[in-house]
């Protein structure tokens, strides 16, 4: 197949998965806590048909499978002035969660939602992949 291919050197750089979103929520919307983020984020998951993992008192992480038993992990957090951040993984399913996690913030009525690379700010993106 590498004669198919735009350019067929090989790359020494691995792909790195978008797995750190930040986002601020409308005012006047219930959601101004990140526990309260994670706890309609969970429901919102159930009523889906997702299973989800009970979440303890205060809880902020969400555990949610789409397939058989397969978790995987969304904790989100607090950063500042309304700004909030979703932390996925790690899981080898990062890409279907990311795209799960943004279909339910663009559902939500997510503003300047902003995607990136954990510890490299620069590499971000409107879109998970």
């Amino acid at each position: 197949m590498a004669s198919q291919a735009d350019h067929g050197h090989t790359t020494t750089k691995s792909l790195l998965p978008r797995d750190r979103v930040s986002f601020t929520i409308p005012e006047g919307r219930k959601l101004t806590t990140s526990v309260r983020i994670a706890s309609e984020f969970r429901a919102d998951m159930r009523a889906q048909g997702n299973k989800v993992l009970p979440a303890l008192f205060g809880k902020q992480s969400v555990w949610v499978s789409w397939f058989q038993y397969h978790f995987h992990r969304v904790r989100f957090d607090d950063v500042n002035d309304g700004r909030f951040i979703a932390r996925l993984g790690p899981t080898t399913a990062i890409q279907g969660l990311a795209w799960l996690v943004y279909d339910w913030l663009t559902e939500k009525g997510a503003l300047d939602i902003r995607w990136e690379v954990t510890g490299s700010p620069t590499l971000t993106s409107a879109a998970p992949m």
